[in-house]
């Protein structure tokens, strides 16, 4: 990758790691109808953020055009970078200000799966493995795939030869 493309991935990577950052705090601390319609504005606005900051890419840095390879490169690596953003704050989070929400989580969801019958061992065992690192790391797996869907969408729309 050239510097150009490496620095612009990382200054639209803040704005979209600012937005998931601001989206996963509000979901877990704030429990409202006005806050949940906010997350649900956050999540919309960062596909579209992939795409403005992907075209702005395409006009700014190579000339107005981009093969969608290129363009699905981008997008990837930049909804990648920002979820490292994010799961630097979600370890944050869950390490320091709010230790109990995970423990918390798994025992609600250790209930529903004890009621679908899966064994309670195996449900024991996934809460111990269950540490803010450990779900900090998937978090960034999840958000990583969801950067590549995005991306093979919106590259779509950003390509132009």
């Amino acid at each position: 990758m050239n510097k150009n493309k490496i620095q612009h991935i990382i200054s639209c990577a803040l704005v979209l790691g600012v937005v998931l950052v601001i989206k996963f705090l509000l979901s877990v601390t704030v429990q409202n109808v006005f806050f949940d319609l906010i997350v649900f504005f956050l999540t919309v606005l960062a596909p579209y953020l992939v795409y403005v900051f992907q075209k702005k890419y395409r006009d700014e840095e190579l000339g107005g055009a981009i093969s969608y390879s290129e363009a699905l490169f981008y997008g990837f690596w930049l909804y990648f970078v920002a979820s490292l953003i994010l799961i630097v704050v979600q370890y944050i989070y869950f390490q320091h200000i709010n230790p109990n929400f995970i423990a918390n989580s798994f025992r609600f969801s250790a209930e529903k799966l004890q009621m679908q019958g899966i064994p309670e061992n195996i449900i024991e065992e996934a809460v111990k493995i269950a540490t803010p690192a450990v779900v900090a790391f998937m978090s960034m797996i999840i958000f990583a795939f969801w950067g590549l869907l995005i991306a093979l969408v919106t590259s779509v729309f950003v390509k132009k030869t």
